[in-house]
Order: structure tokens, then C-alpha cells, then sequence
């Protein structure tokens, strides 16, 4: 009897081992990094980790997870995929998954271990690995000097960008890749592609580049940031990438004119009104647009009306009008110095100064023009002193007739 309990619990014991040999045979899986991108990585970046997760077993593998969990200086941002599951896995197949990585900006060069986890949630078969990636701070090797536009880029124009990179490291880099993003903007590459390379870059040594650019013409003045996706080689062979941002202005010079109305010739010495119209001819609005006459600089008369009026803005083709009362001499000419402050959409200060002039003219000139009629005010008084001598003289001669009789 002892004997038979000895050998039944040899038996379950042996058929204990088997299982256990048999469910590690059928779900020998293992993961690893097949690549990452780019490598090394950089502080404050993202890379593209590539696992392969293969199955070394005899039996299919089913409801696999997949997963990165963060830890640092490794973590996966809020709409990334973080994990996976995997419905199967064949016997002596694999499955690659994509996973977005970011690195935190703290991290000093080094090799850190990212944190994966696969399981069989059903088989309760869980294991954690880390796998090795390195993390290298490159202090600008490839770096932006300048980005020049000779100013705001002009709205449905050709416009011209230069760039200029500089290689800051001690040895040469070569296939250099440029790429210039203008992804929501209003601006395109124009007669070219977005792309530029350069073969070599020696330690020290500038490069340029230019892009020809064509902005939209319905496009809004303001500031637009743009980015350009840096790629090459260093000495070592290492693949770099890097993205540095900047931003372009678009605007348009205002052009403000300032325009006499429909005014007719003005009078010598008379309070006159005078209109002026303040018309923007340029594509874009102005604001807080400001009128000043220089009072004391008038010549020719003198300012009866405010010096200074506020307008406000102005869109693009149109106009408002300010209305002047100008008390005028005996001089020839009038002349008005004006100054206009306002700002254009892009809230940058402009002053346009301008001395309005007007020829001055007598009655006697008007007449001759047809502007001014002819006055029959001394013809009225000489017919009215006739009437009354002639209504005086004939009561007299009538009195004198009455004596005689």
C-alpha cells in the first residue's frame, strides 16, 4: 500500500514536470528591438522603436499584449499607441509593432533601458525585458546662422528665403538633408521642390541655401511658424535628424494716400472748408490711424478746426475724410503740412508726412474763372441815388411851378 501511494505521487510529480516543460516548449516567446530611429536618440525628441516579438514555440501563441509602460527617461504620449494585442502568433513566426517614444529633455547621454512587457493574459504568462537604447545630446553640430527674407514675405508675389547652416563640429558631416515644412501656412515653395541636400560639410564651414517662395494671395498678414527637418551623417556614421523651428512674417508695405476732394478754387482772405480724403490703396488694413496738422507751419492761413483727428481704421481700398476750416490770407498759396500715424496688422508703426498746397485767389480772379459771378452791387447803388435825386428834383421843380403861379 505504502508502495502504491510512492509511485502515484512520482506519477503526478512527473506529469507536473511535463507540463511545465510543455507550456514553456509552446510559449517560448521572446522580444526585441529590431531598430530604432533616429539612433542614437536625443534629449527632448521622439524616437520610432521597431520590437519584434517572435514565437520560438511548437504551439500557436494567442491573445498576445504587446506594451511599453514609461519609465524614465522613456514615455508615450497621449494618443500613441502604448499597446497592442495581438490575436496570434504562429509557431516559429514574429510580429514587428511601431512605437512612439519620447525622450525627456533631462536625460544625459547614455544607455538607458526601455521597459517592455508581453503577456498571455488567458495562460496568466507575463514577462518583463528591457531593452537597451542609447541616448546622445548633440550640442547643434548642424546649426541655423541665419534665415533671411529681406523683410516680410509680399502676399501673391515671389519672394526669396536664404538659409545658412553652419557645421559647429570638429570633423566633416556629410549627406546632408534640408527640408523646409510649411505644412498650415499660406506659403509654397515656388518653381522648386522643399527639399535640399548638401554632400559634405567640413568642420566650421557655412553652407547656403535658398528657396524660392510664393505666398497666397487671399493669405492674412501675421506670423506663421514653419520648421525645417535636418538629416545627415556624422563622422562616426551615425544617422542624425533634427528639427529647428523659426517662424516668417507675412505684410504688405501700407500704402496710405492723401488725396484732395472735389474742392473748388478757394477764395483770398475767407474762412474756407477743406476737405481731404485719407485713402489706404494697399492690400491690407491699417488701424489707429491719426490726423495732425502742423498749425504753426501753415503759410497762407490760419487753422480754425482741431489740429488733430482720430480716424481708426481703414480697410484695404477705401477711404475716410476730414474736413479742415482754414481761414485764408492775401498770400498766393496755401500750404498745409500734415502728418498720418497709424499701424498696420502686424501692429508696426508708420508716419507719413505731406504738405498739402492750394493756389489762392482774388474775387477779381475767380470772375474771370466763371467760378465767382460778376458783383452788381455798385450798379444797384448808382440806379438807387438816381431814383432818389431824380424823385428829389422833380418834387422841387414842382414846388418852384406852384410859386410862380
Amino acid at each position: 500500500m505504502k508502495y502504491y501511494k510512492i509511485l502515484s505521487v512520482l506519477i503526478i510529480l512527473t506529469a507536473l514536470a511535463n507540463i511545465g516543460f510543455s507550456d514553456e516548449k509552446a510559449y517560448n516567446l521572446d522580444v526585441n528591438i529590431m531598430k530604432y530611429e533616429p539612433a542614437p536618440a536625443r534629449p527632448n525628441s521622439y524616437i520610432d522603436v521597431w520590437l519584434e516579438i517572435s514565437n520560438q514555440g511548437n504551439t500557436e501563441a494567442k491573445d498576445v499584449i504587446l506594451k511599453v509602460e514609461d519609465r524614465y527617461p522613456f514615455s508615450i504620449d497621449y494618443g500613441y499607441e502604448r499597446e497592442y494585442n495581438l490575436s496570434s502568433i504562429p509557431p516559429l513566426l514574429s510580429s514587428v509593432k511601431k512605437f512612439h517614444v519620447k525622450i525627456d529633455k533631462n536625460a544625459v547621454d547614455g544607455i538607458y533601458n526601455l521597459k517592455v512587457v508581453y503577456e498571455l493574459k488567458k495562460e496568466g504568462f507575463k514577462v518583463e525585458k528591457n531593452l537597451p537604447i542609447q541616448i546622445k545630446n548633440y550640442e547643434s553640430i548642424l546649426s541655423i546662422n541665419e534665415i533671411n527674407t529681406n523683410g516680410s514675405l509680399k502676399i501673391g508675389k515671389e519672394n526669396k528665403l536664404k538659409l545658412i547652416l553652419k557645421n559647429n563640429a570638429n570633423s566633416q558631416i556629410k549627406d546632408i538633408s534640408v527640408t523646409l515644412n510649411l505644412d498650415n501656412t499660406p506659403i509654397h515653395t515656388y518653381k522648386m521642390t522643399n527639399k535640399k541636400n548638401i554632400l559634405t560639410l567640413e568642420s566650421n564651414q557655412e553652407a547656403t541655401l535658398l528657396y524660392d517662395l510664393m505666398v497666397e494671395p487671399d493669405a492674412s498678414p501675421g506670423v506663421y511658424g514653419i520648421s525645417f527637418n535636418i538629416e545627415y551623417y556624422d563622422a562616426e556614421g551615425n544617422r542624425v535628424e533634427d528639427t529647428q523651428k523659426s517662424s516668417l512674417i507675412i505684410g504688405e508695405d501700407p500704402s496710405i494716400l492723401i488725396e484732395k476732394a472735389n474742392q473748388n478754387p478757394l477764395e483770398k482772405n475767407k474762412l474756407q472748408k477743406i476737405d481731404l480724403n485719407i485713402v489706404n490703396s494697399g492690400n491690407s488694413k491699417v488701424k489707429y490711424l491719426k490726423t495732425y496738422i502742423d498749425k504753426a507751419n501753415i503759410r497762407g492761413g490760419s487753422l480754425l478746426s482741431p489740429e488733430s483727428q482720430y480716424i481708426g481704421n481703414i480697410d484695404s481700398d477705401d477711404y475716410e475724410t476730414i474736413t479742415l476750416n482754414i481761414l485764408t490770407t492775401k498770400e498766393n498759396t496755401l500750404e498745409i503740412p500734415i502728418s498720418i500715424e497709424y499701424m498696420d496688422e502686424l501692429n508696426q508703426k508708420h508716419t507719413l508726412r505731406k504738405t498739402i498746397t492750394y493756389t489762392l485767389y482774388s474775387k477779381d480772379d475767380l470772375t474771370k474763372m466763371g467760378v465767382k459771378e460778376k458783383s452788381n452791387t455798385y450798379l444797384y447803388v448808382i440806379i438807387l441815388v438816381l431814383i432818389i435825386a431824380g424823385y428829389y428834383g422833380f418834387r422841387k421843380l414842382r414846388k418852384n411851378k406852384r410859386r410862380k403861379e
